[in-house]
């Protein structure tokens, strides 16, 4: 589901996470620093935590600010250079970033989970991949947080004409075969529910998220010529696109931006059957 190319929404988590470690301003990433202390305290975080963090958005702050023992996956490769860096720059022991798809997780077990890549929950196989797939990773009793951006509710008439405009929209960002859309929000919840989770708190963040692509868009702006020279100027001008177009979805309300923590229950079952999903680095699997 994650990927090396900067074409679809996904790989704006590697944004977040390349200001956070790249920025030399104090101030620049602190909308990001207060979120990530408020999921800290949601994922009630603490010393020796074994944490599995998907996109690794929360990896440095996780390891630096509570102790936790984090483990970041993703198949960004200069991502995964840069962060690996960093945590053996600062002696983050007992923290490290995988080169690797999320899926070929076997043998291990994590107390609590998160995934701040808000772009996860686009098409219905992928939703249920990523769900089933964590749970299968957490002791029972563990704990779950995810962003997500989903479709107004499906009940509204007026929102399946707005869906399927965002849909054509951006159909060129995120894969051009793809006709699905954004699952609607009650969509997400039903699947959550069937996979096995409980759920314990949803938080709408529009407007949160909001503020943040505006701080994006101009870190972004800053840093043109840094992340030209880092990462290419074609993953410049698509970071800006998606972002700009993300932003005025948003702003019309098209969209909408939930925070999930959800739950393994202790006498729940402990594994569950997800989609066939072929377990390759850096490519998206079709449903």
């Amino acid at each position: 589901m994650m990927q090396t190319s900067f074409h679809n929404l996904r790989n704006l988590a590697s944004l977040s996470a390349y200001f956070q470690v790249e920025s030399d301003e104090p101030n620049a990433c602190s909308i990001q620093r207060d979120e990530f202390e408020t999921v800290c305290c949601k994922l009630n975080l603490i010393k020796d935590d074994k944490l599995l963090d998907v996109g690794c958005e929360l990896v440095i702050f996780a390891a630096e600010n509570r102790g936790t023992h984090v483990t970041g996956i993703t198949v960004d490769k200069p991502l995964h250079m840069k962060l690996n860096q960093h945590i053996a720059a600062t002696s983050l022991r007992g923290s490290v970033v995988k080169l690797m798809d999320y899926r070929n997780l076997v043998g291990v077990k994590f107390g609590k989970a998160v995934c701040l890549d808000p772009f996860a929950t686009v098409r219905r196989k992928e939703t249920e991949v990523l769900l089933g797939t964590i749970y299968n990773l957490l002791h029972p009793g563990g704990l779950f947080l995810v962003e997500c951006i989903t479709g107004m509710p499906s009940t509204s008439s007026t929102t399946a004409k707005r869906l399927e405009r965002l849909t054509r929209r951006f159909d060129h960002i995120l894969n051009h075969s793809s006709q699905n859309g954004f699952l609607p929000s009650d969509v997400v919840e039903r699947i959550i529910r069937q996979i096995g989770f409980e759920i314990q708190q949803v938080e709408e963040l529009n407007e949160r998220y909001r503020l943040r692509l505006k701080q994006w868009l101009t870190c972004l702006q800053a840093n043109q010529d840094d992340i030209m020279r880092d990462r290419g100027e074609a993953c410049f001008h698509d970071w800006n696109s998606e972002l700009s177009i993300l932003l005025h979805h948003i702003e019309v309300s098209d969209v909408k931006c939930c925070q999930w923590l959800l739950s393994k229950s202790i006498n729940s079952r402990q594994h569950v059957i997800i989609p066939d999903s072929q377990r390759c680095c850096g490519s998206r699997n079709p449903d």
